[in-house]
């Protein structure tokens, strides 16, 4: 029995010293040619311009993937968890206001990786900014305090309680601790200071 053969055309390349390496280490490793590595590449490279991405974007996409790993999170529809913590506001506050604190502190802990201060923080965001699951999330700096805002993210006072209780966290893992809050549905506003 004879496999069908598509006919290939050669194209030369070039590409810097560097990346040569990177993708021979790569193909040895997953134990691929060069050549059908090179063209899965191209061929989803391809893809995703015909939907009308960009490759910043996918880029953006996997560190948000890996982010929601590291943090064990799932995304699920903003409506869903919504009501999901109304019903858990409703039997303990305390006790889901506390677990949205410390989640807030894993995933503070884990930004670290990507930024060592929340300054360095603001240019990530900034750059991630259309990945974000929020209508608006801005951070100001005014010597030792920063003001967190943040809109869009739940639709409830109880989803804005736990949004702040959230960015508390994260913030403490950064050494700020929240001196004020204004919330209203869907809208937050935390004052912290740094601790020193």
């Amino acid at each position: 029995m004879f496999l069908d053969t598509v006919p290939m055309s050669r194209i030369n390349v070039s590409l810097r010293p560097e990346l040569v390496k990177d993708l021979n280490d790569m193909c040895e490793k997953s134990r691929k040619t060069v050549s059908s590595t090179v063209a899965e590449a191209i061929s989803f490279y391809m893809k995703i311009d015909k939907m009308g991405l960009r490759l910043e974007d996918l880029e953006k996409a996997g560190y948000l993937l890996g982010f929601l790993r590291e943090t064990d999170s799932v995304p699920i529809p903003s409506i869903l968890l919504d009501g999901m913590i109304k019903n858990a506001m409703s039997f303990s506050e305390e006790s889901t206001l506390k677990k949205w604190y410390d989640r807030g502190f894993v995933a503070g802990d884990i930004m670290k990786k990507y930024a060592d201060n929340l300054k360095d923080l603001e240019n990530v965001l900034k750059e991630y900014k259309e990945v974000i699951p929020a209508s608006m999330l801005d951070i100001e700096f005014n010597g030792d305090s920063v003001t967190v805002t943040l809109s869009g993210a739940g639709y409830s006072l109880e989803a804005s309680k736990c949004t702040v209780a959230g960015i508390d966290g994260f913030l403490m893992a950064f050494n700020f601790r929240s001196v004020s809050k204004e919330l209203s549905e869907g809208f937050v506003k935390v004052i912290a200071e740094q601790i020193k």
